[in-house]
């Protein structure tokens, strides 16, 4: 089944997909994320770090260390659903391409929300090529998995450091990432009603990404604690 559907796939679609999501993040970069982030409660999110950050300073155990990823873990699948939900109603009208926009600001709001989770802001360039990682870690596998994971975990080891990547290359990997593995999702979604097969695959991406996203957050707030 896989391979007739590659069979089907358009020469020079992934390219597009890669032109698309680049797009997508430059401009949700320089535009979108004050907007993105108005799109939920953050004052109750930073109500509720703030109930956990007293929990663990007074207890110290695990419990109220699970407490944030409890928190965080909450948000992701919220997050997921409803990328879930969008993606099937966007596939039953055979709607793909248009839809990457969408579908890489919700990537960006579930990453936010759960960065917002543990403290973190997410507008710095250092903030935003930690996050650009941790999508290419989220969403590959093998070898390149093995890489960008280590990766991740030498940056979150040496404090934040400053990336050794211009932002702009940031976006260009992770843009080549997602095209590459959601390229028979994209063009499956793009066909009219089986295209809602497609769309429920978005569910799927954005809960790799979300899980990745409060196991990374949630080594940091680890190494962050052992500095205190």
């Amino acid at each position: 089944m896989a391979g007739v559907l590659e069979e089907k796939i358009p020469d020079g679609l992934q390219a597009t997909l890669n032109k698309a999501f680049a797009a997508a993040f430059q401009l949700l970069f320089e535009r979108g994320s004050g907007l993105i982030e108005h799109t939920y409660n953050r004052e109750k999110l930073d109500a509720r770090r703030a109930e956990a950050e007293l929990e663990l300073l007074l207890q110290g155990d695990r419990a109220a260390l699970r407490r944030f990823a409890s928190q965080a873990a909450g948000e992701g699948w919220r997050n997921t659903g409803l990328s879930a939900a969008k993606g099937v109603g966007l596939g039953l009208l055979g709607i793909g391409l248009p839809d990457i926009p969408l579908f890489t600001a919700l990537l960006l709001r579930g990453v936010y929300k759960i960065a917002r989770c543990y403290g973190y802001g997410v507008d710095s360039p250092e903030e935003r090529q930690f996050i650009l990682l941790l999508l290419q870690t989220a969403l590959t596998s093998g070898e390149e998995f093995a890489r960008n994971n280590a990766r991740l975990n030498q940056w979150i080891a040496q404090g934040d450091s400053r990336p050794n990547k211009s932002l702009k290359q940031g976006i260009a990997d992770t843009a080549e990432v997602l095209a590459a593995e959601l390229l028979a999702v994209k063009f499956l979604q793009g066909l009219p009603l089986v295209g809602a097969l497609g769309g429920f695959y978005d569910g799927v991406f954005q809960q790799r990404v979300m899980r990745c996203a409060v196991l990374k957050y949630n080594r940091r707030l680890l190494l962050r604690g052992r500095e205190v």
